[in-house]
């Protein structure tokens, strides 16, 4: 059976992030992420405090943003990335995170090999870490160095680690004109996490597309990661769970 995940940069926005985590357990999720947990006021230690006093998961963490979406794809930043990949690494071990989804960026023509080569690096850093990609439409962020599923599955093939993985977001995935139950089946091999939302609007998963049968072909498919509901609530969070 699905296991579902709360994106707590998203969900339960009325309350301060530190309630969020028991909210979250409170309305019967078993697992949380956090976008960019260099940007939150609390620390890692207390990060993770928060999340085994809720006793729920952390799922994913992202690399830090920036004002770039990311630096994973972007020439001549090499260097930085190392340091930023290094940072997050201590902050996944802090919080015993699943996955760190590495952001590829707003980045030019050399992006994907670029990103192949940082991601290798992250890979072979921490082998007992998991990496992972999101392909982000271009509608929602113009130039991101990642923008489609395609792309992304050519960059994994060529990292070639066990440690590497996909990311599938319905939201940027039906952006694209994509069926996700189809892309699911197509890339189950690769794929370590997913979000959830509604299209075009991004709020709960509940319109716009059979979410209910996603999730029954998820379970028959053998998927065994987490679901995350990563989305805009259209009211107060614990009052438009019914999809969940």
């Amino acid at each position: 059976m699905a296991r579902f995940c709360a994106n707590l940069t998203m969900l339960f926005q009325e309350l301060p992030l530190s309630d969020r985590f028991q909210a979250a357990a409170d309305s019967g999720f078993q697992a949380v992420e956090l976008l960019w947990p260099d940007e939150a006021e609390e620390s890692p230690e207390e990060l993770a405090r928060l999340a085994e006093a809720a006793g729920v998961e952390f799922a994913l963490i992202d690399t830090p943003r920036g004002e770039a979406w990311g630096i994973g794809a972007q020439d001549g930043q090499q260097m930085a990335f190392f340091s930023q990949i290094v940072k997050t690494i201590d902050i996944a071990d802090i919080l015993g995170v699943h996955h760190i989804h590495v952001m590829a960026g707003i980045a030019g023509a050399s992006a994907s090999d670029v990103l192949t080569e940082n991601l290798i690096q992250a890979c072979d850093l921490e082998p007992e870490q998991s990496f992972i990609i999101e392909p982000i439409s271009a509608q929602a962020v113009p130039g991101y160095g990642l923008n489609s599923f395609e792309q992304a599955a050519q960059v994994l093939e060529k990292v070639n680690r066990p440690n590497a993985g996909l990311l599938l977001d319905t939201f940027h995935a039906m952006n694209m004109g994509h069926d996700p139950l189809k892309l699911f089946r197509k890339y189950q091999l690769l794929v370590q996490h997913i979000q959830v939302s509604s299209h075009p609007d991004r709020h709960e998963p509940a319109a716009g597309y059979d979410f209910p049968a996603f999730f029954r072909a998820l379970d028959k498919a053998g998927y065994d990661g987490l679901i995350s509901g990563e989305y805009n609530p259209a009211g107060a969070t614990k009052d438009e769970l019914d999809w969940f």
